[in-house]
């Protein structure tokens, strides 16, 4: 018999055999994982009669007299900032362009997707471009989401292969580290072409005071204005480029109608450990009212300044 230097017997030497395999394997099977090639990516642009809405008539009604510009509110509490973007999208009437690093899996994620299929019900168009490092496993929720009419899915720099788990992806994807460890952080909510929301908040548990570890202390700044336009062709760079994959041309089809798919949603999204957030009750640390008693009173208020908005190209990916 050859002398191994592992017998049977020696627990800690065959699992690291085991490890050292399955590694080769990986590399193996890495090798052969790649993007989907000729996808069919729908042509779409921000809509150009946001103006013409009633969140469009009530920021221009806001607007000082004289040159265009850019009014902004920040959010410092997490609440109010929640509050707004969904304040926003149950008034949207023609578009809401959604751009995140992270669409957490969470009640608060499940909560802002809900409130986007809505609005879709509506007959709102909704576009959500979602980096895809923290995707793993989120495939049916978002696949389920994008079955809704008038609701598009994108994904920035996907993984193409092991989705369901976070290392399985890595794996799958280890000898393309180059691309995959370059993301998109930006953070953007668009409504109506005439006001939204950005700064540092993704959508997560932890970005909102709900999670039961740790949280983050982040800001948003509401913003309406001469400046809208142009972060909504920021968005457009984004969503119109190669680097960004429709959800269809990664997850393979299930076979269910979207009927099924529709109510596989609901089911994703509906319990009793889902989110249900309040309206805030007072006014916030910079004595701002919650969005909606303003939007319904018809008076915004913001500040009023010049503005100009720039993001980095998709190519730098």
């Amino acid at each position: 018999m050859p002398n191994f230097p592992c017998r049977a017997a020696d627990e800690p030497c065959a699992r690291w055999l085991a490890w050292l395999l399955l590694g080769i394997v990986a590399l193996c099977m890495a090798g052969c994982a790649g993007l989907p090639a000729d996808v069919q990516r729908k042509p779409s642009v921000a809509i150009s009669d946001g103006a013409d809405t009633i969140l469009g008539r009530l920021v221009q009604a806001a607007a000082p007299p004289g040159e265009p510009l850019s009014g902004f509110r920040l959010l410092p509490m997490p609440q109010f900032s929640l509050h707004a973007r969904i304040e926003l999208a149950r008034r949207a009437q023609r578009s809401i362009d959604v751009q995140y690093y992270l669409v957490q899996n969470d009640e608060t994620g499940r909560y802002l997707l809900r409130a986007l299929r809505d609005a879709a019900d509506r007959g709102v168009r909704v576009r959500l471009l979602v980096d895809d490092l923290y995707t793993a496993g989120a495939d049916p929720l978002f696949a389920s989401f994008a079955s809704h009419p008038n609701v598009e899915v994108r994904f920035f720099n996907p993984f193409p292969a092991g989705r369901g788990r976070f290392g399985t992806r890595w794996a799958w994807s280890i000898l393309d580290f180059d691309r995959v460890h370059r993301r998109m952080h930006n953070k953007l909510y668009v409504v109506d072409n005439v006001i939204g929301v950005m700064g540092g908040r993704n959508m997560a548990n932890e970005y909102f005071l709900r999670d039961g570890g740790s949280n983050f202390i982040d800001i948003d700044t509401l913003v309406a204005g001469a400046v809208v336009p142009r972060l909504s062709s920021l968005f457009d760079m984004y969503w119109s480029s190669p680097y960004v994959y429709p959800i269809e041309s990664l997850v393979p089809a299930t076979g269910e109608t979207p009927q099924q798919l529709r109510e596989r949603f609901d089911k994703l999204t509906t319990g009793p450990e889902q989110l249900h957030p309040e309206e805030p009750a007072s006014t916030d640390l910079l004595g701002n009212n919650p969005l909606a008693k303003d939007l319904d009173a018809g008076a915004l208020k913001l500040v009023w300044a010049r503005a100009e908005a720039y993001a980095d190209a998709p190519a730098k990916a």
